[in-house]
């Protein structure tokens, strides 16, 4: 019997080449890799986002607004509706896919004759917030197109209690709690604290004394407001700041602000925020009571792997990867970190579908809702320790 004779170079090509392989797969596996949004996000099914508007009252309830479509709306006194009853709203339970007619709440939006553009929830569900939407009539030039409009109003979801403010002329306004709502302004009366179930109790203070004395008493309910400011003076920018000032200093912080920064409070404290190169800060917007924050970023950079490679061989010349994320941290600015990122692939007019849209705060703080390809979506999004 005639043995194979021993190959060594063989031997020793192949286990370089087995070698090589799993050294890859290791170097693969152990990579650090883009954290993706829609893998932590969950989809929510029930809204017609064609159709209607969302907004969460609760961790698992949306308020949804079915309006009439922009340009049958508008008419020649402003954007009264034409048509009885073309406004109308039901609430949707997430948990169980069921929808629940609001029967006052419809009557009373129908009443006012304008759709909702924002809304808020008082600390304790009670108490609906809302501005509305203006659209341009018929016969301007600008048909069809939506604004917001002046109007500011409060009710409950049966359509009870309904109150209103017109004109919004406020710089700030606030839930102090489930009763009270705090309108602050640069021009008198600077402070007016509105009780949301007793207009007659309104308290308004005309100087900045008073409406200093008032934030400081009504203190023990908000101690400290925190704000996202931009040092360069404006947005797409890498870096920002949170500054947190004493609830006493909110009005002394406003007219500063309207004066070129003169006699502005010191803040009690500064938290540099710093995200990766290539990021663009586009918007942020913080939690019910100011808990946490989210900042939207656009971003165009190398992802780490492809970056290594680029770097060990620059003849590549790979090209950045476009995408959009979002980052929280708390109300101070602690605890920042990235929930995910989505890819953006732009056409050549730079236009693109793939865009992070409607991002706003679950009344609980602790996730965020979004849309993205015409789906509603929510994700968690707790700040770290």
């Amino acid at each position: 019997m005639v043995r194979p004779r021993w190959n060594s170079r063989r031997y020793v090509l192949g286990s370089g080449i087995v070698g090589s392989v799993l050294a890859v797969a290791v170097f693969w596996w152990i990579w650090p890799r883009e954290r993706m949004l829609m893998d932590v996000a969950r989809s929510i099914e029930g809204v017609n986002l064609g159709k209607q508007s969302a907004y969460w009252v609760s961790s698992h309830q949306i308020l949804l607004i079915t309006s009439p479509s922009m340009w049958e709306q508008g008419n020649s006194s402003g954007g009264t509706a034409t048509k009885k009853e073309q406004i109308s709203a039901e609430l949707l339970d997430t948990a169980n896919g069921m929808t629940t007619p609001l029967a006052g709440f419809t009557a009373l939006l129908n009443k006012t004759g304008r759709t909702p553009f924002r809304v808020e929830m008082s600390p304790d569900g009670d108490w609906l917030l809302w501005q509305d939407v203006y659209v341009a009539p018929r016969k301007s030039g600008v048909r069809g197109w939506r604004f917001p409009s002046t109007g500011e109003y409060s009710a409950h979801l049966d359509g009870t209690h309904f109150r209103a403010w017109m004109p919004a002329h406020v710089d700030e306004t606030f839930f102090l709690d489930s009763q009270y709502l705090v309108r602050l302004r640069s021009w008198k009366p600077m402070l007016t604290v509105c009780d949301l179930s007793d207009p007659t109790k309104d308290r308004q203070y005309p100087k900045p004394e008073q409406a200093q004395t008032i934030l400081t008493r009504y203190a023990a309910h908000q101690p400290v407001f925190n704000t996202v400011r931009y040092p360069n003076g404006g947005y797409l920018q890498d870096s920002a700041q949170v500054e947190s000032y004493h609830t006493e200093d909110r009005l002394q912080r406003l007219l500063s602000l309207q004066n070129e920064g003169r006699g502005a409070p010191q803040p009690i404290q500064v938290h540099p925020l710093t995200f990766p190169g290539g990021s663009s800060l586009g918007d942020s917007e913080y939690a019910p009571q100011g808990r946490a924050v989210f900042y939207q970023l656009s971003v165009s950079r190398l992802p780490p792997l492809q970056a290594w490679l680029n770097r060990l061989l620059p003849r590549l010349d790979l090209k950045p990867m476009e995408t959009e994320e979002l980052w929280v941290s708390a109300g101070d600015g602690q605890g920042l970190h990235k929930i995910g990122s989505v890819p953006i692939k732009s056409d050549a007019n730079g236009s693109s579908e793939d865009h992070l849209l409607y991002c706003q705060w679950l009344p609980d703080g602790r996730q965020i809702s979004l849309v993205y390809h015409n789906k509603l979506y929510v994700v968690p999004a707790v700040p770290e320790k």
